[in-house]
């Protein structure tokens, strides 16, 4: 008989091994699907919510491109991904299940546009982060992505 501690493990891994794979199809070169909670620390549960959010280097859009739309093109595309495999949602006025652009996530620390889901995001990422996926061109590779 299993212990809840290593059922949790088994589960929170076996659900990350299929989130990394469905990902990889959909997440461009440079991009990152971070987790935090309970799936980042290996203790989720089939009850369990996904903390999750994008940090892309893509730049942020302004204003007037933001209404009524995506973030990124891709961004639909990754959260129907990841709740085909986890089907409980984080919810949808907290910090998670957003995308965060990685110069705004740097150079904005205490800024005036520095709000509390940004700090949530950032120190969970350094406490807890884990990458659901991280994709990066190999070291040495000099062609374009396609």
């Amino acid at each position: 008989m299993t212990n809840a501690i290593s059922r949790a493990r088994r589960h929170s891994e076996q659900k990350i091994k299929l989130l990394r794979e469905a990902l990889e199809r959909i997440v461009p070169q440079g991009e990152v699907i971070v987790t935090c909670g309970s799936y980042a620390r290996r203790e989720a549960s089939l009850e369990s919510d996904i903390d999750f959010f994008v940090i892309t280097q893509q730049h942020p859009p302004s204003d007037e491109q933001l209404m009524g739309r995506a973030t990124l093109a891709w961004e639909e595309s990754v959260k129907n991904a990841i709740n085909g495999i986890v089907p409980i949602e984080p919810a949808g006025d907290g910090a998670f299940s957003k995308v965060e652009f990685r110069d705004t996530m740097l150079q904005n620390i205490g800024g005036d546009s520095d709000n509390n889901q940004k700090i949530t995001r950032r120190m969970l990422f350094l406490l807890e982060g884990g990458m659901a996926l991280q994709r990066r061109r190999p070291q040495g590779c000099e062609a374009p992505d396609p």
